[in-house]
């Protein structure tokens, strides 16, 4: 079901091997023994970031359109 992934939280971090979960069903972020690759990925990612200014914003804007019915929401219409 594509629209779960909007409807039910997610967790912060997520880890899988598709290889063996290619329906990443299984969340291996957490699991100590994916830790070590879980802190690889963590550098990586933060090299990355570093080497192209792109960076998460400090705080995230609210949803301007509903997520069920795609209608932009009283707040965000032009007056």
């Amino acid at each position: 079901d594509q629209q779960s992934c909007f409807q039910i939280p997610r967790q912060e971090v997520e880890l899988y091997d598709v290889e063996a979960d290619p329906h990443e069903l299984n969340n291996l972020a957490g699991n100590p023994q994916y830790q070590e690759v879980q802190q690889e990925l963590r550098t990586a990612l933060e090299q990355w970031q570093e080497v192209t200014h792109d960076r998460l914003p400090r705080a995230r804007r609210p949803d301007e359109f509903d997520r069920e019915t795609g209608q932009q929401l009283p707040a965000f219409r032009k007056k």
